[in-house]
């Protein structure tokens, strides 16, 4: 697959475009998404790893140890948790279109409105 500004996009753009489809300016890429929680979740666990270890023990080694340890740990849950958020949200969105609902003003009206939703989407299947 090529690079491409949207594929390293992790999150969706902060302000929607009313003119264009959700599916199309809310879509980003799992692994990217994955890759920053795996940065994030290596950092929290490096840190709290580091905290754990001098409580432990006053050896640099074992806190340097379970720095690396917690690290890791972190980072693997990091990683699978931004990556399996990331494709929920792709998910949701392509059920909000089969539903019918493809532009975000249509979206902001049935949040604001959910009584609403019933009557506006395609076949009145509820969201």
């Amino acid at each position: 697959m090529p690079f491409t500004k949207r594929a390293l996009r992790p999150y969706p753009e902060p302000y929607p475009d009313y003119g264009r489809s959700l599916v199309s300016q809310m879509r980003s890429e799992p692994e990217t998404s994955g890759q920053l929680g795996a940065v994030g979740g290596g950092l929290l666990g490096a840190a709290l790893g580091a905290g754990a270890g001098r409580a432990a023990s006053d050896d640099p080694k074992a806190v340097i140890l379970s720095s690396l340890l917690a690290a890791l740990l972190g980072g693997a849950v990091g990683h699978y948790s931004g990556k399996r958020d990331r494709e929920s949200q792709n998910t949701r969105l392509l059920a909000l279109r089969r539903a019918g609902i493809d532009n975000p003003a249509e979206l902001e009206l049935l949040d604001r409105n959910p009584m609403l939703a019933y009557r506006l989407t395609d076949k009145g299947s509820r969201v």
